[in-house]
């Protein structure tokens, strides 16, 4: 039976440890290197590497700007790839209706600020109604899952394990 990940308070802990240890990374678009740069996605998948979840991240270039000029779900499609390649052995990632079901520790949110409405931010919910992620103009941070947030959330993902 799956169940989620971080339900164990072990395995939280270390994955919140490891989230902290970005704090002050500044952001810079494609950048994944803690303390140095860091997007909203990358900063995803290098603590996803850490934590043993994830074996490696893979990305194409892709204009600053790409979510303006275009309707393909690249954020989407990086997470997809991610999640069915590159998973360590005993781990799944379930999407969840975020809308419909209480969000839980470790999910990975995924957003759209656009009028596009294509998904072009991610971060991670801690709990609290706080998540992670990095910013242009602010690099690393914790926000407030406000309600505006909410309104712009498009996806989320539950990483689950076999126990």
């Amino acid at each position: 039976m799956m169940v989620p990940y971080f339900e164990d308070d072990r395995a939280w802990e270390r994955f919140l440890r490891i989230i902290d240890s970005w704090e002050g990374t500044p952001y810079k678009h494609l950048g994944m290197t803690k303390g140095r740069e860091a997007d909203c996605t990358l900063f995803i998948g290098g603590c996803l590497i850490e934590a043993g979840i994830l074996l490696r991240v893979e990305h194409d270039y892709y204009p600053r700007d790409w979510h303006v000029h275009t309707s393909q779900e690249l954020i989407l499609e990086s997470f997809e790839r991610h999640f069915r390649n590159h998973l360590a052995h005993g781990f799944t990632i379930a999407e969840v209706d975020a809308h419909a079901e209480r969000l839980y520790r470790g999910d990975v949110l995924v957003f759209s600020t656009v009028k596009t409405l294509v998904s072009n931010h991610a971060g991670i919910f801690l709990g609290d109604g706080r998540f992670a992620n990095a910013i242009n103009g602010r690099g690393f941070c914790y926000l407030k899952l406000r309600q505006g947030w909410i309104d712009q959330m498009t996806h989320s993902f539950r990483i689950m394990r076999g126990n």
